[in-house]
């Protein structure tokens, strides 16, 4: 069951970009910063909510509302930022909150805003949209075996301590010291107490202040790419690295044609250093499994025939690697190929028909291509393989509310959504509950 709550904190006024936008507002490569960092925990299992906390005076222009606290059900069209909250909303945000004076306030009220029902939470600073999923997922992990755990990198610069005057007074040793990064995750109870306890306090991250109540907190190894937008050359940056990732799509951006909701990507079997598809040097994949992990990774970055390409030689090298037919699937089906992605859906199922997702994944092609007999049977099929899957009883009730089943439709999506209610704030999900309500 999904325990984490993920507070994303957007309430900057970014003063060092010298811009009159607020930074995470601000466009990154034709998108919000906000936006992209977001996406960057889309599709991550165990997250239940997003919260995204924005500058007070933002939050009529997202939501249309005045109110400090907007679940994504009541956000009304009509604000100016409308169609950022569309697109916010529709990867993944479930709520949107009124940010305070400092950072820390602003993720006390979105801790406030959390759930109950949820054991852990992720801090988040928006203007750091380059994280990645190992990252995130190693996070969670820690968190849930230590209770607290941020990511970090070791220092390798030489540090100098200065005084007033600007002399150099110390050379301080660098082997005990780490530069913090977000996510940082937290029992959610005990952040909260620190919070109690020390919140008057400027710090300038979370962990800072439950290292004061003595609480255990571990790091795990970060990445540099996962660096702070802060500056204007920081922002400079940004557009250089996906530029690169970009070059050679032929496009500025390749949009999804499915909702993660509807389609799940396989998990990653192994895992490489994720670097731009372009500069991978596929002469270094001696094996189908680092073939998989190249197409993957271009997958991520959206080069779908890129993908495509190394997806298909790891299928063609072992026939019965389910997840690779379905990694097929999923790079014909961004292309618009249906046909095509139809029968690596069924190449997957036929090399594991064991396998729940197989059969999700088929149901959510042939929901595409509006065949919604055929993709009730595929769901019914993955349901008998396990039916705790949310997406799979989501999507069920979608394809039995257009074969007019509305009560069997109702049952399957009251059950997806009390397995993962992240859906209640998924853009198909609302329109699904208002459409059987």
């Amino acid at each position: 069951m999904p325990d984490f709550s993920l507070i994303i904190v957007a309430g900057g006024a970014g003063t060092r970009m010298g811009a009159s936008t607020p930074k995470a507002f601000l466009d990154l490569a034709g998108e919000p910063i906000v936006l992209r960092s977001v996406r960057a925990f889309a599709g991550i299992p165990g997250i239940a909510e997003v919260i995204v906390v924005v500058p007070r005076e933002e939050m009529s222009r997202l939501t249309g509302l005045d109110g400090a606290n907007v679940a994504a059900t009541e956000v009304k069209g009509d604000g100016s930022r409308a169609p950022l909250a569309r697109r916010l909303v529709k990867s993944g945000v479930t709520r949107f909150v009124s940010g305070g004076k400092r950072r820390q306030d602003s993720v006390v009220n979105g801790l406030k805003a959390a759930s109950e029902a949820c054991e852990y939470v992720m801090i988040h600073d928006a203007a750091r949209p380059f994280v990645r999923r190992e990252d995130i997922e190693g996070l969670m992990s820690r968190t849930r075996e230590v209770g607290a755990a941020i990511l970090a990198l070791p220092v390798k610069d030489t540090i100098k301590r200065v005084d007033q005057n600007g002399n150099i007074s110390a050379t301080v040793d660098r082997a005990m010291l780490w530069s913090a990064q977000t996510p940082q995750g937290f029992r959610r109870v005990r952040l909260l107490k620190a919070y109690e306890k020390f919140g008057k306090q400027d710090v300038t991250d979370d962990a800072a202040l439950l290292e004061r109540t003595n609480e255990p907190c571990t790091v795990v190894q970060g990445d540099a790419g996962n660096f702070k937008i802060t500056t204007p050359d920081d922002l400079a940056l940004g557009e250089r690295l996906i530029a690169e990732v970009n070059k050679g799509t032929g496009k500025k951006k390749l949009a999804h044609q499915h909702s993660a909701v509807f389609y799940q990507i396989p998990e990653q079997q192994t895992v490489i250093e994720l670097e731009p598809p372009e500069i991978m040097d596929v002469s270094k994949a001696n094996s189908p499994e680092q073939l998989y992990d190249f197409a993957l990774t271009a997958f991520n970055a959206r080069d779908y025939k890129r993908a495509l390409k190394h997806a298909k030689a790891a299928a063609n090298n072992r026939q019965d690697w389910a997840a690779a037919h379905a990694l097929v699937a999923a790079c014909y089906d961004q292309l618009g190929r249906s046909a095509d992605a139809l029968n690596a859906a069924h190449n997957a199922v036929d090399a594991d028909p064991g396998g729940a997702q197989w059969q999700h994944n088929l149901g959510a092609i042939l929901l595409g291509l509006k065949r919604y007999s055929d993709a009730d049977k595929a769901f019914a099929k993955a349901l008998a393989l396990d039916d705790k899957l949310p997406a799979t009883h989501f999507s069920r009730a979608v394809a039995l509310s257009e074969l007019g089943q509305a009560d069997a439709a109702k049952k399957h999506l009251k059950t997806a959504t009390e397995l993962n209610p992240q859906l209640r704030g998924d853009i198909n999900a609302i329109t699904a509950l208002r459409k059987l309500s």
